[in-house]
């Protein structure tokens, strides 16, 4: 279920958004409305909003499945393509006419594409497109007609043509040829145009959506974390991000196996393997040849040393310096210093890794440990509890990602915790889904006030300095940039 505050809470007279709308695709209207500074529920172009409901719903290919049909299905198709549909010549209709049907073609077009035929929308887009190869909508769905074709190829260009020609519809078309890359099995040009939009509409929610998705399939989910906080603070998200949320590291077990997370490339096989719990594999796969013809060396290699650190195997990834953009490479050169007695050294190297990614337990773990050993008992202590919440609202989200419909009470304390943990935008957003699978037994009048409350409490947040970025905090009240200095200068 998606949590969408924004439409429905910042207008009392809007109607209750619904689940998320596969993405079918509203480009045009929700790029616009993210340029005006809102995100509305989405619109579709041409007209019709399931057009690609069933395209979405199947697996998504990689390029392991070494059959998506990357060119024209048929030669017969391709002839097809270049001769425009026969036209009576008996029967000489006026151009206004001939525009006009060519609507209605489109119309029938839209339909039988919603309805899943996609032949009968490719047979009927082709008259209209013999009448008119003019207009806007035209083009548009003869384009998503060929990208459900899988003839994916063909369709970017069409879009990439229209765009150079009529500059308006150039983000549009960004959102949706990034989507067929992905189906295409496109990854880099994919995620680059994804970022040429939110470079123009830093607030669509949509996008953020898109490339978290993608990102998290890569493995990379360091990456995509800023992108589901952003879709949190918007207060237009769904309960998987929420959840991805508590463990950034690795997905839950069953979140992993959703068919939308198939995962893409050694860095994303090997986090999906530690989410089933199987290091060995997963040090196997990033060891082994290169997958889906994409790599991360830096990230990979972060990784191996990490599952060395924390599974006890011998130092060699390990005695390196960290790098500072990966929290995996902090937490194994901080785990291989404690190791070697050096806890000073070892306790800046596992702060610098929960201020990135501060939902992890070990990080905080090993923290208390060369805390201990240096005599700070108060920030051990400290440290000790932070890695027992954490390690709670990760067993919490595991219970709810394996649940069809989220317990009250767990979701309850799920919120508090994350109250305590100073993430009170994600408290929010669960307090939300607790309302929403509990609204059938509340009047709708109270259903409505409670998440107006629940919205102005996020708005409130937004306004204000946002506790998370206390860094303080965050590492157990360690003096983190004096420890720094000391270190660096040695």
């Amino acid at each position: 279920m998606t949590i969408g505050f924004v439409c429905v809470m910042n207008h009392s007279d809007a109607p209750k958004r619904p689940d998320r709308v596969p993405l079918s695709f509203a480009w045009l209207g929700i790029v616009i409305a993210a340029l005006a500074g809102c995100t509305p529920k989405p619109t579709t172009i041409p007209v019709d909003q399931s057009a690609t409901e069933s395209v979405r719903a199947e697996p998504t290919i990689t390029l392991r499945d070494a059959v998506v049909e990357l060119a024209p299905s048929s030669a017969t198709d391709a002839e097809h393509d270049l001769q425009p549909a026969a036209v009576d010549p008996i029967a000489q209709p006026t151009r206004q006419q001939q525009l006009q049907r060519a609507v209605e073609l489109q119309q029938v077009a839209a339909k039988s594409l919603a309805a899943n035929q996609i032949d009968d929308a490719y047979r009927s887009i082709r008259q209209a497109r013999a009448l008119d190869d003019q207009n806007l909508n035209g083009i548009f769905l003869y384009a998503r007609i060929l990208g459900a074709r899988k003839r994916f190829p063909e369709a970017i260009r069409m879009l990439d043509r229209l765009a150079k020609s009529d500059p308006t519809v150039r983000l549009p078309a960004l959102g949706q040829t990034a989507q067929w890359m992905v189906n295409a099995g496109d990854w880099q040009h994919a995620e680059q145009r994804y970022r040429s939009l939110l470079e123009v509409a830093p607030n669509a929610a949509i996008v953020h959506n898109e490339l978290a998705a993608l990102l998290m399939r890569q493995g990379r989910r360091f990456e995509a974390q800023p992108h589901l906080n952003a879709l949190c603070r918007q207060g237009d998200i769904d309960e998987r991000w929420l959840r991805s949320l508590l463990c950034i590291a690795t997905a839950f077990p069953a979140d992993a196996r959703a068919p939308q997370l198939e995962p893409i490339g050694r860095l994303g096989q090997a986090r999906f393997y530690l989410s089933q719990d199987q290091p060995h594999q997963a040090t196997e796969v990033l060891n082994g040849p290169t997958l889906d013809r994409i790599d991360f060396p830096r990230q990979e290699q972060a990784l191996l040393a990490r599952i060395a650190a924390v599974t006890d195997q011998d130092d060699t990834n390990r005695d390196g310096s960290a790098d500072s953009a990966n929290p995996d490479a902090w937490l194994a050169r901080g785990i291989f210093l404690a190791a070697h007695q050096h806890h000073e050294s070892a306790v800046r190297c596992f702060c610098e890794a929960v201020l990135q990614d501060s939902t992890d337990a070990t990080a905080y773990q090993r923290l208390a440990d060369s805390l201990s050993a240096l005599g700070q008992t108060e920030n051990a202590a400290r440290a000790i509890r932070r890695s027992e919440q954490i390690r709670r609202t990760q067993s919490i989200g595991s219970q709810l990602a394996d649940s069809p419909a989220p317990d009250e009470k767990l979701v309850d304390e799920l919120a508090v915790l994350l109250d305590q943990l100073n993430r009170p935008v994600e408290a929010i957003a669960w307090r939300a889904v607790n309302l929403a699978y509990n609204h059938a037994s509340r009047p709708d009048v109270d259903l409505r006030q409670k998440m107006s409350q629940l919205n102005q409490q996020r708005l409130n947040l937004l306004n204000t300095a946002s506790p998370a970025s206390d860094h303080s905090f965050v590492v157990c009240g360690v003096d983190l940039d004096t420890l720094r200095d000391k270190l660096d200068s040695q």
